[in-house]
């Protein structure tokens, strides 16, 4: 059975810590399938959800989540992460230039991932009034940002 898989990510950021989260949540339309955060110091929020793509592609990657003619569809609600991110899935030839080196290995594992499936990004417009998976996503990166910010000042002498 072909699948559509939906996967949701978001970045959220604490200006005055210099510390950014990105989360992704995956799903089919009736399924839940995972979801992940990861936070990082000193980037902009587009790495943040640039490289919250790149960490869910790979998870679909890694775990055999997907099976042969599933599709993939990331929701993605940065403008500039998603016009990063659509050179890999085009087959662009040329790498998208990014000084960070996350958001670069983000594009790598995104660009296999459509090598081998069908890989769809969509922007979606954050914080409308309805609850879908971008809100979930959100929920999920501040929750991880507040996470981040905790474990800091606890290690903080």
């Amino acid at each position: 059975m072909v699948r559509e898989v939906a996967v949701y990510t978001d970045g959220a950021c604490m200006h005055e810590k210099q510390i950014v989260c990105g989360a992704y949540f995956i799903r089919t339309k009736t399924r839940y399938i995972h979801n992940g955060v990861r936070a990082y110091r000193g980037y902009s929020v587009a790495v943040a959800e640039a490289m919250a793509v790149g960490l869910a592609a790979e998870y679909l990657r890694k775990a055999s989540a997907l099976h042969e003619g599933d599709s993939v569809s990331f929701y993605i609600d940065s403008e500039s992460a998603l016009e990063f991110l659509q050179s890999a899935v085009n087959g662009s030839k040329k790498r998208a230039s990014a000084k960070d080196i996350k958001a670069r290995l983000a594009w790598s594992v995104v660009r296999e991932l459509s090598q081998e499936y069908k890989v769809v990004l969509h922007k979606i417009y954050a914080h409308d009034r309805s609850w879908n998976g971008n809100s979930v996503a959100d929920s999920l990166a501040k929750c991880g940002l507040s996470q981040a910010v905790w474990r800091l000042a606890s290690c903080t002498p």
